[in-house]
């Protein structure tokens, strides 16, 4: 209807929470961390694009990326591993109107569970 004010946005893999993208990439997909920050300081690389959404907001049918992966010939295997995780892979996030009315939601469908107010979250991603 509005702008929501994004207080929590939560990652898991196999039920398990992630801050780190590369931590998340590591365990689902094999990304090799070091040589990828090896790559990336060489600026021989295909960027993994991490979008912020903690302490955002977003317009009414606006979207924001969590993770984004081209597929080019460094991290083919990565990207295919990655498709083969998205049915185990998970998201909560909790979000706010302008008049402070929240909701908490899977991002699975568009039935979101009304809140009094946002809980703390541990692992907010991206960290």
């Amino acid at each position: 209807m509005g702008p929501a004010k994004i207080r929590s946005f939560e990652l898991f893999w196999n039920g398990k929470p992630y801050a780190d993208v590369r931590t998340y990439l590591h365990d689902c997909c094999g990304l090799d961390i070091a040589a990828y920050m090896r790559a990336k300081q060489s600026g021989n690389y295909t960027p993994i694009v991490i979008g912020s959404v903690v302490g955002g907001v977003l317009r009414a049918g606006e979207t924001q990326s969590v993770v984004s992966l081209l597929f080019a010939h460094d991290n083919a295997a990565v990207w295919h591993r990655l498709d083969a995780a998205r049915p185990r892979t998970s998201f909560r996030a909790c979000y706010c109107s302008v008049f402070d009315e929240c909701w908490e939601s899977t991002l699975e469908t568009l039935d979101a569970k009304p809140v009094g107010k946002c809980p703390a979250v541990t692992k907010n991603f991206p960290s």
